[in-house]
């Protein structure tokens, strides 16, 4: 008898916290969340000469950041950084880093932080893709792979995150993709890196939540298979305040982003309009309570 009540009383919980979700559905449909404001909070993003890194730099110089460009290549992000000023940056900083390797990771933070400031929005988006089944896949190739799509997030928070957590505030943002969710024929060492990259911000989610360094805030960018010159998932408007779950716990909510509110289509090429619509694309966004 008892197991028969249990089941009953799991599925009146199920149901109720159910309806609770659609009701909040619903509200913040017609009343949305204020978002939250970047303007003056230093913005550091990897990959930024060229694809999403540079729409996300662009977005990010009209919300009134201040810039902080990552790139291996010193000619795209020298033309990112022109970009950003044009579309209304009021402070833009370059390096040239080479994410995959640990000790100039390290140095390049040590620069930053000497000449701009701490960090307070840190976007892990420098990533490669082979593009070759396994067997076929040097080694040489998979290990790079596994070096700038995961390993690099591991020095970068390693070197960001200690100021986040004594100031009390910053945001971690991984960009993963849907290949890290899935597993994709083709694509075995990448599927590999976006998995792990998006298990290790999941669990550093865990870490601060458990601590209660509710000053930090995370979220994990799942991005569909896209070209350089389709790279468009807004970030910066993710980053936004959320109220507390009812209960001490953590939750995670998936909402989809349409292409068309993020970018002028006059920034999308033709071809690739068609492409997207229709189109949405999933942000796990942390929740943590305290304070």
């Amino acid at each position: 008898m008892a197991p028969n009540l249990n089941s009953v009383k799991n599925l009146f919980v199920f149901l109720g916290k159910s309806v609770f979700a659609l009701l909040e559905v619903m509200v913040f449909t017609f009343i949305p969340r204020p978002q939250k404001s970047v303007a003056g909070e230093i913005v550091l993003i990897t990959g930024s000469g060229s694809g999403l890194g540079r729409l996300l730099a662009l977005k990010f110089a009209r919300l009134g950041s201040v810039l902080v460009l990552w790139d291996v290549s010193k000619e795209g992000n020298e033309e990112t950084s022109k970009m950003a000023w044009e579309a209304g940056a009021t402070k833009v900083y370059t390096y040239t880093c080479d994410c995959s390797r640990k000790e100039e990771v390290y140095r390049v933070a040590d620069q930053v932080k000497k000449e701009v400031g701490d960090v307070s929005i840190l976007i892990n988006n420098a990533g490669i893709v082979t593009g070759k089944k396994f067997l076929d896949c040097p080694d040489e190739l998979m290990e790079k792979s596994i070096d700038v799509n995961f390993k690099a997030h591991l020095w970068t928070y390693k070197a960001f995150l200690p100021a986040m957590i004594a100031n009390d505030h910053g945001h971690l943002v991984c960009i993963s993709s849907s290949a890290g969710l899935i597993g994709v024929n083709g694509l075995a060492d990448y599927c590999a890196t976006k998995f792990a990259a998006f298990g290790f911000a999941e669990s550093v989610f865990m870490e601060t939540f458990a601590k209660k360094q509710n000053g930090v805030k995370t979220t994990i960018v799942s991005c569909p298979l896209i070209s350089k010159k389709l790279c468009c998932i807004q970030v910066a408007a993710t980053l936004r305040p959320r109220p507390p779950p009812p209960s001490p716990r953590h939750s995670h909510r998936t909402p989809f982003l349409p292409p068309d509110s993020i970018l002028p289509s006059s920034l999308i090429p033709q071809k690739d309009q068609k492409l997207l619509k229709g189109h949405k694309y999933p942000v796990c966004t942390h929740e943590m309570t305290g304070r």
